[in-house]
């Protein structure tokens, strides 16, 4: 299963309509996802896909270190954010496949 840009799985879209107040809590947080992902160049818009979920965690805690040594060159908590939900993405398809193993376990 490979979505796009915008798809939600069928468990996500339950789980929405079951905790809707969640989803407006953090709709700017998503919104912030969004963005990033629509920043980036079309060329690489869907390779995050094709890399591993430690590979997006990794990405994240470099953020998050840059955002805590006050590095400014990036929006870290934005980009941080954004390869988390890569990363939480990945592991709920892999989950709904029934082909989910932690990578460390691999």
């Amino acid at each position: 299963m490979s979505l796009k840009m915008g798809e939600v799985l069928e468990s996500d879209m339950q789980v929405m309509l079951q905790y809707p107040q969640t989803y407006t809590r953090f709709a700017s947080a998503l919104a912030v996802t969004e963005r990033v992902m629509q920043q980036n160049n079309p060329k690489y818009r869907d390779k995050w896909r094709q890399q591993s979920i430690r590979h997006h965690l990794w990405h994240v805690i470099r953020h998050l270190f840059l955002y805590f040594i006050g590095d400014l060159r990036e929006a870290h908590l934005a980009h941080g954010l954004t390869r988390f939900h890569m990363a939480a993405q990945l592991s709920a398809e892999r989950r709904e496949q029934g082909t989910f193993l932690p990578e460390v376990l691999r």
